[in-house]
């Protein structure tokens, strides 16, 4: 399953944004990585979930 949680930058290059969701992870196939995007992701049809180059990924415990 992915999430999208799109975040602009300030002129220093900090950030900060928060999300909250209903539902539990899968505990039988919890997320492994969490990935930066250049860009704000996409949701037209045929473009949804398009973000643009991956900036940084985190492996997640």
């Amino acid at each position: 399953m992915a999430g999208w949680l799109d975040f602009t930058t300030g002129p220093d290059g900090s950030a900060q944004s928060s999300a909250t969701h209903q539902w539990p992870f899968n505990q039988q196939n919890p997320p492994q990585s969490l990935i930066v995007h250049a860009e704000a992701t996409q949701t037209a049809a045929g473009h949804a979930g398009m973000a643009g180059a991956r900036l940084a990924c985190v492996n997640l415990p």
